[in-house]
């Protein structure tokens, strides 16, 4: 549970938001800039609704989304400040590839005093925030895990023979219990494929060399139960969107297949994630994987350690001769005092 929880009473999908923005701070902090321009977008577009104010008719950009409330007089300058770091630094990631970890330290907490903010003028007004703290940041034993790995590098064959047979149902619905007891647990072996989705994580998918075998192949006849394992794939929520989209890159004959396999008429990618995944797009869905990858026990399999770092209360007045809070290195009174 993240430190944007406090916004799940009001707002399931910003608490989300906030809490996928801390779980990359230290894995991809790309992203995680991505997350909270993300937050801070949708945080400005519920205060229009709210507001009763209709968004612009040419040009609806989120910046002129923000001119709109400005207008209005519903921003304090503080915030208003606040939203042109995150927009600036989303953007510098999306474009620019911003990582700087220290740079998203400073703005994870601006983002919670705006999420705080938020909920005390639109939520909850007896809402008392307390002092963010960072997220743990988890270090691997990178010599341990490579040892494990040489051990169970014996256990792992390539399949004789490419095939597909539908797992028991048991099996697929309890999933961290048969990833933590090993794949052994089905009385078939096949074959397994690991996807790191960046977006939304780690996942282990079930029969994606028989699925890349087939695409190769460009046929539905060559493969038993070919047919069977490519409506799998595309209906599996253990398939994330941006693998269905990798697939398509790697072999030209994706969409004829698909549209052969299920009797449609894709014209693009588009078409098909539209169709297929949509659910993704609205609640943005990350992979089960993840929830073991979080959890002790996968600490204690892989040997895992966590340690807090303290870090100073950056909660405090801005002055203008201080460094300014978007991480540029200049003083706050020459860069975003005056935007």
């Amino acid at each position: 549970m993240g430190s944007f929880n406090f916004l799940a009473s009001h707002w399931k999908d910003l608490a989300k938001i906030g809490e996928l923005a801390e779980q990359y701070l230290y894995s991809d902090t790309n992203t995680c800039f991505i997350k909270m321009g993300m937050l801070a977008e949708s945080i400005v577009e519920y205060m229009l609704a709210y507001d009763g104010i209709a968004e612009p008719e040419y040009d609806n950009t989120n910046a002129n989304r923000i001119k709109l409330l400005k207008r209005n007089d519903l921003l304090p300058r503080e915030i208003d400040n606040i939203l042109y770091v995150l927009r600036k630094t989303r953007n510098d990631a999306a474009h620019a590839g911003e990582d700087s970890l220290d740079r998203a330290k400073k703005n994870l907490v601006l983002t919670y005093d705006l999420s705080a903010w938020f909920m005390q003028t639109y939520g909850d007004y007896t809402f008392e925030p307390e002092k963010y703290i960072l997220p743990e940041e988890k270090v691997i034993n990178i010599a341990g895990l490579e040892e494990k790995n040489k051990e169970q590098e014996k256990y792992i064959k390539n399949p004789e023979i490419f095939k597909y047979f539908k797992l028991n149902e048991d099996y697929e619905d309890d999933f961290i219990k048969n990833a933590t007891g090993g794949f052994s647990a089905s009385e078939k072996a096949y074959d397994i494929g690991f996807f790191m989705d960046k977006t939304s994580g780690l996942y282990i998918v079930p029969f994606l060399g028989t699925v890349n075998e087939i695409l190769k192949q460009n046929s539905l006849a060559t493969i038993e139960n070919a047919k069977e394992c490519i409506e799998n794939f595309m209906l599996s929520d253990k398939v994330s969107p941006n693998l269905i989209i990798k697939k398509n890159e790697e072999f030209k004959g994706f969409i004829p297949l698909i549209n052969k396999a299920f009797d449609k008429d894709f014209k693009d990618i588009r078409e098909i994630i539209n169709f297929f995944r949509q659910d993704w797009i609205i609640y943005n869905k990350f992979s089960p994987t993840m929830v073991l990858y979080n959890s002790k026990t996968f600490e204690k399999l892989i040997g895992m350690e966590s340690k807090e770092k303290s870090e100073p209360d950056t909660g405090k007045n801005i002055g203008r001769n201080d460094p300014c809070p978007c991480g540029s290195g200049k003083k706050y009174k020459n860069c975003c005092l005056n935007v």
